[in-house]
């Protein structure tokens, strides 16, 4: 999903603040996310950059039209996972609650536009509107896998490409050429977040300082005196990406399960409540809970130096979801 729609898209570190939960449970959502093979896609006869253009521009035209009126349906049509579970449920959430959708950009058609296509693959990225996405082959079209959201500031990542303008794509043959794998990047970065979410100093040095580091290690979770959190946070097995860039390194996509389970306080409860502006009552029974479990996923983007470089690895792009709810 596009930036335009970051009221759905908070920060990590500022999504789960003391009282934002007053409970909820999802029964229309997949029960888990999918643990498809970390291998690299498949490469076939490959897309070209003609195409890959109208890809992007016409996902973006249909996604800003449905989510003028939060149309799920129209919206799983257009993506994969991980990012399908992440955007399915904000939309969800965000219909229930009566929010307004963010206006549609009024240079849509025209928008800046950054392809990165290897050739001969049957995926893509691209870098639009402040967002960076990934494209799969799903059948005879293709459809976006990961949109890590970029925060102000964050420097886009400069993909090398050749004279015709395609992107280099790094196999797993080639990782040795990489500071840290995608799989590597996305266990650090899942023992840190977890690190962090229980109040622990995090020590490790593996990331450059960030809003989508730094901050969100340590305010992924904030707790309040009414309640306890347990916090499961670990690398997901999804496909992961690596784009070559100039002067070596990689921009790479990857994926991290975020999993909290909030217990109310004795003679407490979490309230969901029709109409209130969590929405959560349009994809659970209103009542009171106990129990409450968040299934999260968070998908980044991750500027990778080079092997034997003293760079930190920096995430210049992270999108947090819950892809299923559940209470008790």
């Amino acid at each position: 999903m596009m930036d335009a729609t970051s009221h759905r898209r908070v920060r990590l570190f500022a999504l789960i603040a003391a009282g934002a939960i007053q409970a909820s449970a999802c029964g229309t959502q997949p029960a888990a996310t999918n643990k498809s093979s970390s291998a690299p896609p498949h490469v076939q006869a490959g897309i070209t950059l003609a195409r890959a253009t109208k890809v992007v521009r016409s996902y973006m035209t249909r996604e800003f039209k449905a989510n003028l009126t939060w149309d799920v349906a129209v919206q799983s049509e257009l993506e994969a996972p991980p990012q399908l579970y992440i955007d399915d449920l904000s939309w969800l959430l965000a219909k229930a609650a009566g929010q307004t959708s963010a206006p549609t950009p009024k240079n849509l058609a025209s928008l800046p536009l950054r392809l990165f296509v290897p050739p001969g693959a049957n995926f893509f990225a691209a870098y639009i509107n402040r967002t960076y996405m990934v494209f799969v082959q799903q059948g005879k079209q293709y459809v976006q896998t990961y949109s890590p959201n970029t925060y102000q500031g964050s420097p886009v990542a400069q993909v090398q490409l050749n004279k015709q303008g395609y992107a280099t794509f790094i196999a797993p043959s080639g990782y040795g050429k990489l500071k840290l794998t995608p799989m590597q990047v996305a266990a650090r970065y899942a023992a840190d977040l977890q690190t962090g979410s229980e109040g622990k100093p995090v020590t490790d040095t593996t990331f450059a300082p960030g809003p989508d580091t730094s901050q969100a290690f340590v305010k992924f979770v904030v707790q309040s005196p009414n309640e306890t959190t347990a916090t499961s946070v670990k690398a997901l097995a999804d496909p992961v990406y690596a784009f070559a860039l100039k002067g070596r390194g990689a921009l790479v996509f990857c994926c991290v399960e975020a999993d909290r389970t909030y217990t109310a306080a004795k003679g407490q409860h979490f309230a969901v409540v029709k109409g209130a502006s969590d929405g959560l009552a349009g994809v659970m029974p209103a009542g009171n809970y106990t129990q409450v479990t968040y299934q999260g996923e968070i998908t980044l983007a991750a500027i990778v130096p080079p092997a034997g470089s003293s760079a930190k690895v920096q995430v210049v792009g992270a999108d947090y979801g819950p892809i299923k709810i559940t209470g008790k």
